[in-house]
């Protein structure tokens, strides 16, 4: 068999198993792809798939290998890069120097040979209209984008927006397709570009702030970002995290002081721009009324599967253990047998009988489903943002894990905007004390908690003037630019 009737061959085996994993028959992708893996010819790719799949099996304890090797077999293969980080960054177990190092290594090679010294037209008055372009591979229906959307395509008299989407128009849907008909004059289709004209279109649009809502997720468009194609550059929202490029690159991380606090912030490469909150929140639904409180205890976990650390659900165990009446509900995508199984296998057999996996439904009906429930049980170490949000708004409390990096400090941030600082904990141990205590000694308080949640979450900053303080701030930004400029 020639090399190219090879190659092909293996390509069309990986199409059967990337089938599959749209099906979420995940068992029987791993026994596909674990033949082009056993050779010592295996592809990237391969690899890289496989590691993917094993995250869904819950065995993430097993990923990063096979996308360490992919990185060995194809260095330049930036998309295996993205998700190492990303995966590393849902591990409690990897320390923030393994976090910056492979930080550091992606820089090396896919950004350094961009680095060149940039001018820019733009005119440097501290106080006229700014332009500020937003890029995202996730103009679309998103968690995230529904949660910031209202920032971003609201024009106000201080600054103008630009959008360069950069997802497949694949995965267009409705929203894309309002987005983009209600700003077509500065809506750029940034998939079909490269790199370079990408660069070249930002410039011409002579973007003062460029925003990246997408930092190492897919369809992100970093390497036009590490050519600094606007005088100012922000990583915000979609997964800001810190970038862990030189200085001057990525020139801000938007953040609060519950996500990152003052003393650490000489740990990121970038400068933090301090918002009231880490998150907006938006509701895309009508006001769906707030049932009374269930009369037995619901603990609740509506996440997709892949936050769940197997440290978490032994906690739950604790939980469920200690509150014998208490019923668990899973809700989110991906909750396929073999993850099913997964999850129940950290609980007693008593707790299992008291678990549900609730199906995928609407997102009007997902909101409603929080309707059911007494409190939301946080994951770690990613912990929830937007569903922190529709909990909150369907007044249930979330009980959160405050952990030492950012993705385990979303929830407090939230929490703390909202004067709920009563469910932030600071060990598994209180954890595990606070959901049983409010499970039972305190169970009435939640019902007064319920009542007016939906006001508190309404006028706090999570809400309230969101827009107003990121505009503030571009303007911050801008005139501090223009002295620095002005000084030089």
């Amino acid at each position: 068999m020639t090399n190219a009737l090879a190659e092909r061959c293996v390509d069309d085996e990986l199409e059967v198993v990337q089938r599959l994993c749209m099906d979420n028959r995940w068992a029987e992708a791993e026994a596909a792809i674990r033949s082009l893996t056993s050779v010592p010819s295996a592809s990237a790719a391969a690899h890289h798939l496989l590691g993917r799949i094993l995250v869904h099996l819950g065995r993430a304890n097993e990923t990063e290998a096979h996308m360490r090797r992919a990185l060995q077999i194809a260095p330049n293969y930036q998309e295996v890069h993205d998700d190492l980080i990303i995966f590393l960054d849902d591990q409690i177990e990897a320390t923030h120097e393994t976090r910056t190092v492979i930080r550091r290594q992606w820089w090396e090679t896919f950004g350094a040979h961009h680095l060149r010294q940039q001018t820019y037209p733009n005119g440097r008055d501290p106080e006229r209209p700014l332009r500020v372009g937003y890029v995202s591979g996730d103009f679309r229906f998103h968690s995230a984008m529904v949660a910031i959307r209202h920032v971003l395509f609201k024009t106000t008299d201080h600054h103008t927006s630009y959008f360069y989407s950069s997802h497949p128009p694949a995965v267009d849907d409705a929203f894309t397709q309002s987005y983009r008909q209600e700003h077509v004059d500065r809506w750029r289709e940034a998939w079909g570009l490269t790199d370079d004209e990408l660069d070249a279109q930002i410039r011409k649009d002579e973007i003062d702030i460029l925003v990246d809502l997408s930092s190492y997720t897919p369809f992100n468009r970093l390497q036009a970002f590490a050519r600094k194609p606007a005088p100012i550059t922000v990583s915000a929202w979609g997964y800001p995290l810190g970038l862990g490029w030189p200085r001057g690159v990525m020139d801000y991380l938007f953040a609060d002081r519950v996500t990152i606090r003052p003393e650490e912030h000489g740990l990121y490469s970038e400068r933090i721009a301090e918002l009231p909150c880490f998150l907006p929140f938006t509701t895309i639904l009508n006001e769906a009324d707030v049932p009374p409180l269930p009369a037995t205890p619901v603990f609740a976990i509506f996440q997709r599967p892949g936050k769940i650390h197997h440290g978490a659900l032994l906690a739950w165990n604790h939980i469920m253990q200690a509150v014998p009446e208490a019923m668990l509900v899973f809700k989110g995508e991906r909750y396929t047998e073999d993850m099913r199984r997964w999850i129940t296998g950290y609980f007693d057999p008593d707790a299992v009988r008291r678990i549900a996996f609730s199906p995928v439904t609407s997102c009007a009906a997902h909101i409603r489903a929080y309707g059911g429930v007494s409190l939301s049980l946080d994951t770690w170490p990613q912990t929830g943002g937007v569903s922190t949000g529709e909990s909150l708004w369907m007044g249930v409390p979330v009980l959160t894990l405050y952990g030492e990096r950012i993705t385990q400090r979303v929830s407090a941030s939230i929490l703390s905007s909202v004067g709920l600082p009563q469910f932030i904990t600071l060990s598994v141990g209180e954890y595990v004390h606070e959901a049983v205590t409010w499970a039972t000694a305190r169970y009435g308080e939640l019902g007064k908690i319920r009542e007016g949640l939906r006001s508190r979450l309404l006028a706090s900053p999570v809400c309230a003037g969101y827009e107003v303080a990121v505009a503030s701030t571009y303007r911050q930004m801008w005139r501090q630019y223009c002295q620095e400029q002005e000084q030089s």
